[in-house]
């Protein structure tokens, strides 16, 4: 009898050993295992429907899982993108503020300590760097702060110049107005007063470049009365060096009309505009 129950359980432990290969609860090196050990295969049967299968295909009750694998790549560390730079880019100089100073901010955008970049000013040379706070590494979304100044000795209508901050390029305008003491204007004290018919004596401006640079200036003749007077610009076409001097003389023109007359002559060059103050003369 009892070689017979054995026989028995033997046989029903083949039978739901086959039913678990077909349906993939068991893996088929466990089943080989399983069988040839003779433990009881009602019982294991039941436990491993609670487990999961060699290719990680959940039985129901069983809660779900992730698969790793020990070959799988880390996630691209991404590319390194340039500093961010910010600031007031336009610099506005004048007679009473000749150097213009602005403060720009340099921000690391990435998420991985950077090495601060390396920064240069390329352009008009009234740009300068003065400060930089930048050194070392920058730490992820940090920042750091440089300051570039804006030098003017004469009026300009624009300078440009590029700020780079490692890859990051910047644009820079400086612009200067209200410089008027590039030239200056003696008058020699003569009279040019005049009559209908008789000499006309000249009046003499003496121009002195005071500026910092050598230059030259042309002339209009500008005011009230401008086309009674004729100007002889002595100092048209030369270039003078800083403190050098050149004359232009001044007359009434011949005529008719009696009255007094004022006029100026505005000096205009490449760098500063100015002005010989206005005159006068009588026609009698």
């Amino acid at each position: 009898m009892q070689t017979f129950f054995r026989r028995l359980q033997r046989q029903k432990g083949s039978a739901l050993l086959q039913y678990a290969a077909i349906t993939g609860i068991l893996s088929v090196a466990t089943l080989g295992v399983l069988h040839t050990t003779g433990r009881s295969m009602i019982g294991l049967f039941v436990q491993s429907q609670n487990t999961m299968t060699h290719n990680n295909t959940a039985v129901p009750g069983a809660p779900p899982t992730s698969p790793t694998s020990p070959n799988t790549p880390s996630p691209p560390t991404g590319t390194v993108m340039p500093f961010v730079v910010e600031g007031q880019t336009e610099f506005l100089a004048n007679p009473s503020t000749r150097v213009v100073s602005h403060s720009f901010s340099i921000k690391n955008p990435n998420q991985t300590l950077q090495a601060a970049p390396t920064f240069s000013l390329t352009g008009d040379s009234a740009f300068s760097l003065s400060q930089n706070t930048c050194s070392g590494m920058i730490a992820p979304q940090g920042t750091c702060s440089i300051k570039v100044d804006y030098t003017a000795s004469d009026n300009a209508d624009q300078h440009h110049a590029t700020l780079s901050a490692g890859a990051a390029k910047t644009a820079l305008t400086g612009s200067a107005s209200g410089f008027m003491e590039q030239w200056t204007s003696t008058y020699n004290g003569a009279s040019m007063n005049a009559g209908i018919s008789g000499a006309r004596p000249f009046g003499t401006f003496v121009i002195q470049n005071t500026g910092s640079k050598a230059a030259g200036f042309t002339h209009q003749t500008v005011g009230e009365n401008p086309e009674q007077f004729e100007v002889f610009n002595l100092c048209q076409g030369i270039t003078l060096e800083p403190n050098d001097t050149c004359n232009i003389m001044v007359r009434l023109k011949s005529g008719t009309l009696r009255g007094t007359f004022r006029a100026e002559i505005l000096l205009k060059g490449p760098m500063a505009p100015g002005t010989t103050g206005v005159f006068s003369a009588q026609r009698t």
